[in-house]
This record gives C-alpha cells, sequence and structure tokens, in this order.
C-alpha cells in the first residue's frame, strides 16, 4: 500500500472484505490501518477498541454482515453508498468516513 490511507480504504472496503483477500494477516496493511484510527480517535483507547471490534464484526461477517443482500450490495454499489446505507449504526465508521 502506499498510505495509511490507501490502507484504511482497502480494509474497510466492502467488496474486498467479503472476497478472499486476507487484509487482517497484512501486517503492513493493519498497521497502516491501525495508525489511521488512531489519528482518527487520538488520546481515546475506548473508542480505538471500539473502532477494532466493530471492524472484527464486519470482517468475520456477523450481526448486519450476514445478511447475503448486504453482502450482494457490496459488490454492486460504490463503497461510500453501501457505507452511507448500512452502517449508520456505527458510529465510529460513520464518523471515519467523514
Amino acid at each position: 500500500m502506499h498510505t495509511d490511507m490507501h490502507s484504511a480504504g482497502f480494509v474497510l472496503d466492502p467488496e474486498y472484505n467479503f472476497e478472499a483477500y486476507s487484509q487482517a494477516t497484512n501486517g503492513e496493511v493493519m498497521s497502516g490501518f491501525c495508525n489511521i484510527v488512531e489519528k482518527l480517535y487520538p488520546n481515546c483507547v475506548e473508542k480505538q477498541s471500539l473502532a477494532q471490534q466493530q471492524l472484527t464484526q464486519f470482517r468475520v461477517g456477523s450481526g448486519i454482515y450476514c445478511r447475503d443482500m448486504v453482502r450482494d450490495a457490496a459488490k454492486r454499489m460504490p463503497a461510500h453508498a453501501w457505507w452511507s446505507t448500512f452502517m449508520q449504526t456505527y458510529v465510529c465508521w460513520t464518523t471515519f468516513k467523514l
């Protein structure tokens, strides 16, 4: 990845998440993602931790992410539209996309 933002975008893009890209096992990608979370929530380990917990739900496909229509929409919608549609209850990521 070229920058931390590229890494975060790769981790959070739903089209790539539901495919076999294994972002979570790539140290460079996850380090860049963590750098962005720390910049987004400086000096607030509680929010940083919540962001990581929500990322785990996203990655493993639990909650809303286990629905077929949500996974299908990830392939058909632009990432920003997908996040606006399906992620309004996840405060950490609603803030992130801004």
